[in-house]
Order: C-alpha cells, then sequence, then structure tokens
C-alpha cells in the first residue's frame, strides 16, 4: 500500500516536443473563426474571436479565455467596418454557443478600444 507519498518530478521536455505540444493543441482548442453580426439600438456589430490566453496557476491550472472583438459595420453589409470597435473576455469554447441574448449582454459589458 502507497501512503501517498511518490517520488513523482517534472519531466524536462525538449523543444521539439514542446513545439508539437503547442501545435497539436493549438488545433484542437482553437474557437472557430466564424464571424457574428448582431444588432444594437438598431446598428450592425460583428463579433469574432480575436485572440486569447490562458491566465492563473495553481493545481488546477491556467483557465482559457478568448477575446470577442466587436466593431460596428459601416456602410453595406459586413464588408464594411468601422471605427469603433468594443472587447471583451469569455471562457474559450463558449463563442460559438451563445445565445444571441448572451452575445447582446457581452456587447453590453465590452470595454471601448481604439480601432
Amino acid at each position: 500500500m502507497s501512503d501517498g507519498v511518490t517520488d513523482a518530478r517534472p519531466v524536462p521536455l525538449t523543444r521539439a516536443v514542446q513545439d508539437l505540444i503547442r501545435q497539436v493543441a493549438q488545433d484542437s482548442v482553437m474557437e472557430p473563426r466564424g464571424e457574428r453580426t448582431i444588432l444594437v439600438d438598431g446598428e450592425e456589430w460583428i463579433a469574432w474571436v480575436a485572440g486569447g490566453g490562458v491566465a492563473g496557476a495553481g493545481e488546477a491550472g491556467g483557465a482559457y479565455f478568448v477575446v470577442v472583438r466587436f466593431e460596428r459595420v459601416a456602410g453595406e453589409g459586413a464588408g464594411g467596418r468601422g471605427g469603433e470597435a468594443r472587447e471583451a473576455l469569455l471562457p474559450r469554447g463558449r463563442f460559438e454557443y451563445l445565445f444571441e441574448e448572451e452575445l447582446l449582454a457581452l456587447f453590453r459589458s465590452a470595454k471601448t478600444v481604439k480601432g
């Protein structure tokens, strides 16, 4: 029987193994690259995942998040984006599953950023 004590230690990984892990992990957990449009007070906005990262440490590891960027549509359709932009953080893997009401709430909580 074990008394709960182990001699486990971190295993150093070569740079090639680290790069491979990053490449494979990135492919398996990236958000979809699709854009979504929402109507806010009669104006059309485009929302998409503009980036992401990980924060925190400890036994449970870090929390993965994405940056959702909103830009006002200027002119005809989604091709013409305006200068006004907003950004908000969201747990990774949630963007594509947000209901319209949740996306609108995220928009309202987003901070204005310089285009």
